[in-house]
């Protein structure tokens, strides 16, 4: 067996003796591989740029989405009345407020009522106008002060054609023949310029529309959120491609939607330009040279290509959006081929020849650098051995070459990294032991109920909540139970369900019913959060004696009631909207005389019934409903682990997406 040998010993060795030889070895495989380096670092450049830019995209768009959501919610529960178009006017800006890069947000009615608040480009402050009955063809527009207010009078008067914009006929189109399902299914509409009244301001932008049904699923209007397309264009201008490389967003037919050289996307006569008659030179030589990659939809990929009498490293890929459908666009990426080799290739053949040169007296430079070049490294493995033993205060001095000095800036970087990462894990784990203990260490023992209750964060920390609460004020010998789900994960959802806990049961054990406890908490967390965030809440009060079940809702979905007598199970209606939203929303309580022997109550959050296997699929709530008619004789403990065995085995291996809580109680009789 080779001993092994100290770096004094072998860095000598191993640099006098090759040196020579490697010198020439280095020119000839630096001259037959400059070609596959240089396609590689394309592959990089380009592949990296088009992953960025996509990833961009998909940001940028899915604001239009989230913005949809929330604002459907608030449609659903009556806080947007579709009736009432001049009602959105006090929730419409805070809405929109609520979501950076969202141009606008439109409600149209299919009888021609319209209602919208928008921020054109450059302008101080956003617009809402409305047209209904009172206002007769033309759209009233109002500018909005400060504070987000309308004045009395309205800024403007003009002719609107509700029918005839984009997209009020995509989310139409959307709703013919497809419900149900429609509203789970929205799409983008076309790209199309808008501008102010005047005229002036053209830009282009792209709806989500989504179509909206009334009672008796009837298509009654579309619900529109607006993406400006200039953010575009300003993130492909940050991007380094080489010195002189381009990057283009196009659609198939070939126009333009961003490009990262500045220039008109829109022709004198309002059209959009292809990327084959672009404004700028160079860009419309690139779009000419790939005009046929980008319709065929075949041209994905890594390609070299003439552009005009010169070779670009091009890459055109589809870029993907991940809600809605409706875009095929296209991402162009191209640097051309001497922005990567430069130099290179002279440098290569004069290094040859230095090389040879300079063998022979590299032999005896390369001694005496070698002992020169052991010391550093010496120093480094000693360093190495004491970071360690647990040494991250002791910072590293190389000496010798710049780069030693620059190794030892980064590993004292690295150490001040570690440092700090060793620091937040601890102050994480902390936080999680904190949440924690937050939640029930028990069932509570309660005369004829049976309970259980489990929360599954997917993140270190979360935001879903449950709790068991004192109110004898409102129903003496009974059991309240509390579950809440704020939007988001992480720490700062784990401290909006913190500071809830705390307005929660603070108050329990004064208020008069479930819903005045939801009204202190709602107007609580509004007055802390300013409208910002949300969460959604249940309050369930058991009362097995009298045999009631009471509760009251905050946006979450009511309680689940199964009774194995019966072999039904029990329905109940909606609640009211999300905590934090709205000061002066009031909640109601409802009381249902259902609680009897066997009955099993289940109250949980989305992540329970919406929970992901590795497919995609969804756990759903006749899953849920399963398990529990299966396990209904068993006790409330017995149910809840039956639950998280069948979650476990759908999911599989699929990480969580977001926190599983729930509560199981049983009437025991």
């Amino acid at each position: 067996m080779m001993p092994r040998l100290s770096v004094r010993v072998l860095v000598p060795v191993m640099v006098v003796v090759p040196v020579a030889g490697v010198a020439a070895a280095l020119g000839w495989i630096g001259v037959r591989s400059s070609r596959d380096s240089v396609e590689d670092l394309a592959s990089r450049i380009v592949g990296q740029i088009g992953a960025r830019a996509g990833r961009q995209v998909e940001t940028h768009l899915g604001v239009a989405g989230t913005a949809s959501d929330a604002a459907m919610v608030l449609v659903e529960d009556g806080v947007l009345d579709i009736g009432d178009l001049r009602s959105w006017a006090g929730m419409l800006p805070r809405l929109w407020r609520a979501f950076d890069g969202l141009s606008g947000i439109a409600f149209g009615r299919t009888d021609g009522g319209v209602v919208w608040i928008a921020q054109y480009p450059g302008d101080a402050a956003p617009e809402f106008a409305i047209k209904d009955d009172a206002t007769g063809e033309l759209v009233e527009q109002f500018d909005l002060d400060e504070y987000g207010q309308l004045g009395t009078e309205p800024d403007r008067r003009v002719a609107y054609d509700l029918f005839s914009r984009p997209w009020y006929i995509a989310g139409a189109e959307g709703a013919i023949g497809n419900f149900p399902g429609s509203r789970y299914e929205p799409s983008w509409s076309p790209i199309y310029s808008w501008s102010r009244p005047d005229g002036t301001g053209d830009t282009l932008g792209v709806s989500y529309a989504r179509p909206v049904y009334g009672a008796g699923k009837a298509f009654v209007g579309v619900l529109d959120t607006e993406i400006e397309l200039v953010g575009l264009s300003s993130f492909l201008s940050t991007l380094r491609i080489g010195e002189t490389g381009l990057a283009v967003i196009v659609e198939r037919d070939g126009g333009m939607v961003a490009a990262s050289r500045p220039q008109g996307l829109l022709g004198s006569d309002g059209a959009r330009r292809a990327v084959w008659a672009a404004e700028d030179e160079r860009t419309r030589a690139l779009g000419a040279a790939v005009q046929r990659r980008i319709g065929s939809g075949n041209g994905a990929g890594l390609a070299r290509s003439d552009v005009r009498g010169e070779a670009w490293w091009v890459q055109v890929s589809p870029v993907r959006v991940g809600i809605g459908g409706g875009l095929d666009w296209v991402l162009i990426v191209a640097v051309p081929e001497s922005d990567l080799t430069g130099g290179v290739r002279a440098t290569q053949r004069r290094a040859l020849h230095a090389g040879m040169a300079a063998s022979g007296l590299a032999v005896l430079i390369g001694m005496l650098g070698a002992v020169w070049l052991t010391r550093p490294i010496l120093k480094l493995r000693r360093h190495a051995h004491a970071v360690g033993e647990g040494d991250l205060d002791t910072p590293l001095s190389l000496g010798g070459a710049s780069e030693y000095a620059e190794l030892g800036r980064a590993i004292n970087a690295m150490q001040a990294g570690l440092k700090d990462r060793m620091r937040l894990r601890q102050s994480l784990e902390l936080a999680m032991d904190v949440q924690q203990a937050l939640l029930p260490d028990g069932p509570p023992r309660v005369e004829g109920l049976d309970v259980a209750g489990h929360s599954t964060y997917c993140d270190e920390t979360g935001g879903d909540y449950y709790d068991y609460l004192e109110v004898t004020e409102i129903a003496p010998g009974g059991l309240a139970v509390v579950l809440g789900d704020v939007m988001g994960h992480g720490i700062a959802a784990a401290l909006l369900m913190a500071t809830a806990r705390g307005v929660i049961r603070s108050r329990a054990d004064e208020a008069g019913s479930l819903a005045e406890l939801l009204d202190h908490t709602n107007a609580q967390l509004v007055r802390d959060t300013g409208g910002r965030r949300f969460m959604t809440m249940l309050l369930v009060l058991l009362d097995p004696r009298r045999g009631v079940l009471r509760w009251a809702s905050a946006g979450q979905g009511p309680p689940m009631l199964y009774d194995p007598g019966t072999g039904s199970w029990v329905g109940f209606g909606q609640g009211g909207m999300p905590l934090g939203l709205v000061e002066e929303e009031r909640y109601e309580e409802h009381a249902e005389p259902v609680l009897r022997p066997g009955c099993v109550v289940l109250l949980g959050t989305d992540g329970l019934w919406e929970a992901h296997n590795e497919v995609g699929e969804q756990f759903e709530i006749e899953r849920v409903r399963a398990v529990i008619e299966a396990n209904a004789s068993e006790s409330a403990e017995a149910i809840s682990s039956a639950l998280r065995s069948a979650l476990d085995a759908h999911c599989g291996a699929r990480r969580p997406e977001d926190d599983v809580t729930f509560v199981v109680v049983k009437v025991s009789g």
